[in-house]
């Protein structure tokens, strides 16, 4: 994984796209997986305390590694010389 990064210098609007599904995956309000996110949600009852926190944890790192695998692949320095970075000493 270390030879895919910065993607987004040469290919933004794959990264765009990537990005719009990225956040589909994860359950943006405007998708259908917040839709089922929230029916999930409301069928749990109150007593059921240990599901919802297992639901609700599982929601969120899937959230995380969505994102993280978006910004290994597309964030980043890019591999080619001839784009501006930003070294880490400056």
């Amino acid at each position: 994984m270390h030879r895919f990064h910065g993607h987004v210098y040469e290919h933004p609007t794959a990264a765009l796209m990537f990005f719009i599904c990225c956040l589909a995956l994860s359950g943006f309000p405007i998708s259908p997986t917040f839709i089922g996110e929230d029916l999930i949600f409301s069928h749990i009852r109150e007593d059921q305390i240990l599901l919802a926190s297992f639901v609700a944890l599982s929601f969120i790192l899937n959230g995380l590694a969505i994102m993280r695998i978006y910004a290994r692949v597309f964030l980043g320095p890019h591999i080619k010389n001839y784009h501006s970075i930003a070294y880490r000493s400056s």
